[in-house]
């Protein structure tokens, strides 16, 4: 027997993940799914960087500001960096 793929389209799984826009754990959990929810969850994470602090776990907190730092500073010019250091 042949097993069909049960395939959903892209408008469905955006949608699907608009609606999660405010579940920021669950977001961040799609990120690691597949490209294509990786695609559709970062800019509903980009609209709000800033989490709920009573949201998020200490190790989640940590982890977020230190992924938001690098990236940050990922893009500041050579000379900020410099004046930064």
């Amino acid at each position: 027997s042949l097993k069909k793929k049960m395939i959903l389209p892209e408008d469905c799984i955006r949608e699907i993940l608009e609606q999660l826009s405010e579940d920021k754990r669950t977001l961040y959990s799609c990120l690691i799914t597949n490209r294509t929810y990786c695609q559709f969850v970062v800019p509903i994470l980009w609209r709000n960087p800033w989490p709920t602090f009573n949201s998020l776990t200490n190790e989640l907190e940590r982890i977020y500001w230190k992924i938001l730092g690098k990236t940050i500073i990922k893009c500041l010019t050579l000379e900020t960096k410099q004046k930064l250091s």
